[in-house]
């Protein structure tokens, strides 16, 4: 079966399933707003003080590196693939 088929909704003779990369996206997408807005929380502290940051609030040190965990890696690059969101945020 063809994953287009798959992803129609049920109504439409599919399996109901979203594509992946659009929830993906979205999950990415709620970890950067948790980044932006969670300012006294401990996952935030621990981000900022392994990764850096650029004044707090919704500026992470947006450099790229291989020692960085591979989500945060992806949080980045989401958002630097994005420049209207990054530009909307900061």
């Amino acid at each position: 079966m063809k994953w287009m088929e798959v992803t129609k909704s049920k109504k439409q003779g599919g399996l109901g399933l979203g594509r992946i990369k659009d929830l993906n996206e979205s999950l990415l997408l709620k970890w950067w707003w948790r980044y932006g807005s969670d300012n006294g929380s401990i996952w935030k502290c621990v981000v900022c003080s392994k990764y850096g940051h650029e004044g707090g609030g919704w500026s992470p040190c947006l450099v790229i590196s291989s020692s960085m965990s591979i989500v945060w890696q992806d949080i980045l690059s989401f958002v630097l693939e994005n420049s209207e969101l990054y530009s909307f945020f900061c």
